[in-house]
């Protein structure tokens, strides 16, 4: 496929995504003295070849290199400074989890910047917090998905990291919780070798695969905890079924829409009329089925409304 005529310019095709739809690739610009990775920037296109628009991705600068997220809900990446010693980001495709919460955010009448900000983003939440504490879990919920989980990831000293979003810290990591949390238990490592000047037990590229180990880990676990949560919620439900609940709009993708009930603390998929709802939206269910070995809450959508 030829992405791009446009001269002074390579495109470099990176990786297709899960289902063969759509292809992220590297536009570079192309210098005669200094060779074409100069600067550059990260496209998605449709893999018909139509359809091509840019992944912001902030003032992190990225290299040629990209793959898809297994489930094709993101894009990992490096960084162009960071290349050589392994610092690797992820993105929304399409912009739209950013775009969503000031989306979310208007409608609670307060404005977002565009681009991400993690101390508007606190300002926004603690107002709306004060204004209505009784449904502020419901949109806090909302929010932390849409962000999406962090990584593990191992920074150089000369590293540029965007650090915690969530907690809008820049330099973070993890060490108070040595005895069950393997990255508290290298971070202390690294710190006790530092103190008494020796030389570090971990080479970049080791801390690299140990980073990815942890995250891959920490993901799994948290599969399995989900799991336990919603086979609870389904026993505590099985006997509500016909019954109708408010709620809150908490996911909604290809893989389905989920919703969160207002007044218990359970969430469930809308598997009859979730055409069109979106997160943060608030809606009126009513369960339809149960399943305790797999987990499953379903529920149809009886009406909607957007939070005024």
């Amino acid at each position: 496929m030829r992405l791009s005529s446009v001269s002074g310019v390579h495109d470099i095709p990176s990786d297709y995504s899960p289902d063969g739809g759509r292809l992220v690739f590297f536009r570079a610009a192309a210098d005669e003295t200094e060779g074409w990775d100069i600067g550059g920037s990260l496209w998605v296109v449709d893999s018909d070849g139509n359809n091509a628009r840019q992944i912001e991705t902030g003032e992190v600068v990225p290299s040629w290199w990209a793959r898809w997220s297994p489930d094709g809900s993101k894009i990992l990446f490096a960084t162009a400074r960071a290349q050589a010693s392994g610092a690797l980001w992820t993105v929304n495709p399409d912009g739209s989890i950013l775009a969503k919460i000031v989306e979310i955010a208007l409608e609670y009448r307060y404005e977002l910047p565009a681009d991400p900000d993690s101390k508007a983003l606190e300002e926004f939440l603690l107002q709306a917090r004060a204004a209505d504490p009784m449904r502020f879990p419901d949109l806090s919920l909302a929010v932390i998905k849409l962000l999406g989980s962090g990584e593990y990831i191992a920074e150089p000293p000369d590293g540029n990291a965007l650090g915690r979003f969530g907690l809008a810290v820049k330099d973070y990591a993890h060490s108070t919780a040595p005895n069950r949390r393997y990255p508290d238990l290298l971070t202390q490592r690294l710190l006790k070798a530092a103190l008494a000047g020796k030389t570090v037990p971990y080479s970049k590229d080791e801390l690299d695969e140990l980073a990815a180990h942890c995250t891959e880990a920490e993901d799994a676990a948290t599969k399995v905890e989900r799991r336990v949560e919603k086979s609870a919620a389904a026993i505590l439900l099985e006997s509500r079924i016909g019954e109708k609940f408010d709620a809150i709009v908490t996911g909604a993708s290809e893989k389905g829409t989920w919703v969160r009930l207002l007044s218990v603390p359970v969430e469930g998929k809308v598997v009859d009329g979730f055409e069109g709802l979106e997160v943060g939206e608030q809606v009126r269910v009513q369960l339809i089925d149960t399943n305790i070995e797999q987990g499953y809450i379903d529920f149809k959508k009886v009406s909607s409304h957007r939070h005024r």
